[in-house]
């Protein structure tokens, strides 16, 4: 389990970072800056919830889970939630950076 989190936290960390400094930029301020955030949220909340309710099913029905791996699943939920906020939005400023040369 450790290994996957240390793959997990230096994407993690760079999806962090890209929300961020996107979060506090002027260009997340205007309205196409803010659709892009909202559609990377939209490509994110599916994770979390379904995650979880896989992780549920998983301790009801076929084996109990431990509260540590419960907790490390919790915590690798959270972290590719986040990558894939992070990732998206890097690619949706690339696809409106290509519509607005092009067009």
């Amino acid at each position: 389990m450790s290994i996957f989190i240390g793959f997990l936290l230096p994407i993690f960390l760079v999806a962090i970072y890209v929300f961020f400094k996107f979060s506090w930029s002027k260009e997340s301020k205007d309205e196409s800056g803010k659709q892009i955030v909202m559609k990377a949220a939209e490509n994110a909340i599916p994770i979390f919830p379904i995650g979880w309710l896989l992780m549920e099913y998983y301790h009801r029905y076929i084996q109990e889970i431990s509260l540590q791996l419960y907790r490390d699943y919790m915590g690798i939920l959270v972290c590719i939630t986040f990558i894939v906020i992070g990732f998206s939005i890097v690619v949706l400023k690339q696809k409106r950076k290509q519509n607005n040369s092009t067009g």
